[in-house]
């Protein structure tokens, strides 16, 4: 790959400008809708207050009915915005929006670079411009679920995800990248650790199947996916046995909601965000596509997060489920691209 090129030459500097406007363009609206949303939201409470015991999430602020699981071990997002709010006097709306806007162009940034690192660019730009424009695309099915029951830790949930896949790829390259995977576990942690520990057990047994070993040595992979799902879990019994111990679940919200899931009237918003994913999978199931390494992760991680999802918590929320749609989008991109091509674009570190 070169950075620059001459006339009629393909330039790689001009589609990461291109990329990275078009990512500011959708990050700028995205945190337009956050602030309007929690302001609107904000306006709504104050004027019709909703019946007593009914849950209500409070922006970087305590509930006044006390703290309940498991929104009481996501502390680090709302200390953020309760530091920032202080520090620069700013509306807690406008700091909320200001976090998703970096939280989620960081994201997309590493993500479309996932998607097209490794591919070439002289004499492959008609398929490497595919999968650029079907990234920017796919995209939008998750975004557009961000704001809908929105949650200040859902981009820093992406965010994570980004880079510690983008670790992963990276990481034979300079033990650096291992190190700033380590510490956005620790980080994550404090967000939300059932993301972190998803993510090291997908790892963990996508490696045990010895079908990594062109992203790195198989115990390499093995040490750090069981690395990512001990330092989640071990800040997630930290939080709940040491920090906030005998802490309880919101009494109308319990810990399963499997049966409540069951019902049609809440699985529709989840049947609408995941059909062209579902309609992807099929594809992918009947036509026996053969998926690289970090795309294998990727599906892994999701599929046992939407398990989870599944059974705690409520599919109607699709913003849970966000961060892993959005690095489903990488595997869409170049999936559907090949299915366009008619075979698979070769991609040495995915």
């Amino acid at each position: 790959m070169t950075e620059h090129s001459g006339p009629g030459e393909y330039s790689l500097k001009k589609e990461r400008t291109f990329v990275q406007v078009f990512l500011l363009f959708a990050c700028l609206s995205l945190a337009h809708s956050v602030h309007n949303a929690w302001f609107i939201f904000s306006g709504e409470t104050t004027l019709h207050p909703p019946v007593k015991g009914t849950f209500v999430y409070h922006l970087f602020e305590p509930s006044p009915d006390g703290i309940y699981a498991p929104d009481a071990y996501r502390i680090a997002i709302p200390t953020i915005g309760r530091t920032l709010v202080l520090a620069l006097h700013a509306d807690r709306f406008w700091v909320a929006a200001g976090l998703d806007f970096l939280f989620s162009i960081v994201a997309l940034s590493l993500l479309y670079r996932l998607a097209v690192d490794g591919l070439p660019v002289e004499g492959g730009t008609g398929k490497r411009l595919l999968i650029v424009a079907l990234f920017l695309a796919w995209i939008q099915f998750p975004l557009a679920w961000i704001v809908p029951w929105q949650r200040p830790e859902t981009t820093p949930n992406a965010m994570y995800v980004a880079i510690a896949l983008f670790c992963l790829v990276k990481g034979r390259e300079s033990n650096a990248w291992n190190l700033l995977l380590i510490a956005a576990t620790v980080f994550q942690g404090f967000v939300r650790a059932d993301i972190a520990f998803i993510l090291g057990a997908a790892l963990f047994l996508t490696a045990l199947t010895g079908k990594m070993d062109t992203m790195a040595p198989r115990s390499s992979l093995l040490l750090k996916g069981a690395a990512i799902a001990g330092i989640a879990g071990v800040i997630q019994l930290y939080l709940q046995i040491v920090r906030f111990p005998h802490l309880h679940y919101w009494p109308y919200a319990p810990m399963i909601q499997l049966p409540t899931n069951l019902k049609p009237r809440n699985a529709v918003s989840f049947v609408i965000d995941l059909l062209p994913f579902l309609a992807l999978a099929l594809y992918c199931v009947v036509r026996r596509v053969s998926l690289k390494p970090l795309e294998g992760v990727i599906v892994v991680a999701s599929v046992l997060y939407f398990c989870l999802w599944a059974v705690v918590g409520v599919l109607g929320e699709v913003r849970i489920f966000v961060p892993f749609l959005l690095a489903l989008s990488v595997v869409a991109a170049r999936v559907t691209a090949d299915a366009l091509y008619g075979l698979r674009i070769p991609a040495s570190e995915l």
